[in-house]
This record gives C-alpha cells, structure tokens and sequence, in this order.
C-alpha cells in the first residue's frame, strides 16, 4: 500500500510515490488506484487471524471504503487466491 500520511517504515530510504503522477501512470496502463483495507479478504473469516477487538473497526473502515460485504462475506472485487492475495 501507499499512504500519504505515513513515511514509509519497510524502505525508509525510498519515500512513498506522489499520488497524483503514480495514478496517472497507472491510469495510463489501465489501473485505477483504490483504497483498500490492510487485510485481504481471505484472512477476515480465517479462524484465530483476526483478532475479535478488529473485527468492528474493520466493518466500519469496509462500509467507508464503500465495501459493503467485505468482512462478512470474504470477497471484494479483486480475485482473491486460497492464500487471501489478490490476483
């Protein structure tokens, strides 16, 4: 993920891409860049993953993400593998 409010901690020596010129790149290749939750779709109903306290935040973040579904259901509109990666 890319976030414009954070730095980024995994390659602090590499700062997150502008918004703006990255989704026109994508836009370019005929990507569109959406938000999305920090958890695939496949691990939200894995049994012992998600921890109990989570599960509300995450239906709320899903419902302002206008994902209606997501954490009860398990789908989105990527292709999710058995492992919860989008395909």
């Amino acid at each position: 993920g890319i976030s414009p409010l954070t730095p980024d901690y995994i390659n602090p020596g590499h700062p997150w891409p502008h918004l703006g010129p990255l989704a026109d790149s994508c836009r370019a290749q005929g990507f569109e860049l959406e938000a999305r939750l920090p958890i695939y779709p496949g691990y939200t109903k894995r049994p012992g993953f998600l921890e109990d306290s989570l599960r509300t935040p995450l239906e709320a973040a899903s419902r302002r993400l206008s994902l209606p579904g997501l954490v009860g259901s398990g789908h989105s509109r990527l292709a999710v593998n058995e492992m919860g990666a989008a395909s």
